[in-house]
């Protein structure tokens, strides 16, 4: 219900520095709460599913649960319809009372399981940066122009959030549709490359074509980066580790390739770690994996059948 106030927030944030922790705090808010209500909702279920008493009711919860669904997909017509409807209103009145159940068992089992969890905030995200990096939180929405009391087109902005105590850094990077086209030409760059290496029949001429595309990719990758990356520069600092957000057509590009006024790759000064929110860093750490699996040297040359 709170979404459509944001970019109003983030326009103001635009104008005036101070709203800038407000409008990251509510961007952070709203990113990934989906995400995160659907991992506390599994957690639950796992919670549950070991009571053998409650594995039936979660299994008739779940069917419940789909045939509402299916219905919203498929509404029911005809002459049937109105018995349909009373099943669906049944079936919505089984599922809050087996919800209302599966709380209290819960709340018995697991009581932290159901606590709200504490509000998140930019402060919070800012304590989990490690000194050498940022975190770039990118948005895609129109800025509203107050004094003119209308909106602008559809922009890129970015959020950039540093150790210490500083507030956000909020840029705007311009239009989408500029950006987008530019991303456009990137992707085509790859694919064009691949389309090509098909027809090298030595390893000589796959290594020639490779060395006459990079020459046009640095210069389409080059035109991207001065429009994405290089306003960020200043904010950024002396940040070795990326945090990366990318929103829109932002999340179709390898922010690793690409290339700044001097002909360097961002890979070579810059690591870069991909999040679907600022969110994330508040969440608690997984357990590393054992051991490592390694596929390597593909052959792009295969057909269909061979694949």
């Amino acid at each position: 219900t709170t979404t459509g106030l944001v970019p109003n927030m983030i326009s103001l944030a635009l104008n005036d520095a101070a709203a800038s922790t407000a409008a990251l705090t509510w961007t952070l808010r709203l990113r990934g709460i989906i995400f995160d209500t659907q991992c506390r909702y599994r957690q639950a279920q796992n919670v549950l599913h070991k009571d053998d008493a409650m594995k039936e009711r979660l299994a008739r919860h779940r069917s419940q649960k789909e045939f509402v669904a299916n219905a919203a997909l498929n509404p029911p017509t005809g002459p049937g319809s109105e018995r349909v409807q009373k099943q669906l209103a049944e079936a919505r009145q089984e599922i809050e009372e087996l919800e209302k159940e599966f709380s209290r068992t819960l709340a018995q089992k697991q009581p932290g399981l159901l606590k709200d969890r504490e509000t998140i905030t930019t402060a919070q995200v800012q304590k989990q940066l490690p000194a050498d990096s940022a975190l770039i939180e990118f948005a895609r929405m129109p800025v509203r122009d107050f004094k003119a009391s209308r909106w602008s087109e559809i922009r890129y902005l970015a959020f950039v959030l540093i150790p210490g105590d500083q507030p956000p850094q909020l840029i705007d990077l311009g239009s989408i549709k500029q950006i987008d086209a530019d991303i456009e030409m990137v992707r085509k760059e790859f694919t064009d490359f691949q389309e090509k290496l098909r027809d090298c029949e030595t390893p000589e001429e796959a290594v020639a074509l490779e060395k006459t595309q990079e020459k046009q990719f640095l210069l389409r990758s080059a035109q991207l980066y001065a429009k994405i990356f290089a306003p960020l520069k200043k904010a950024i600092g002396a940040a070795k580790l990326l945090y990366l957000v990318p929103e829109g057509g932002l999340n179709r590009i390898p922010f690793e390739s690409l290339v700044d006024a001097d002909g360097k790759y961002l890979i070579e000064r810059h690591r870069c770690a991909y999040l679907s929110s600022g969110r994330d860093l508040l969440r608690a750490p997984v357990q590393s994996a054992k051991g490592t699996v390694v596929f390597a040297g593909p052959d792009y040359k295969l057909d269909a059948e061979e694949r």
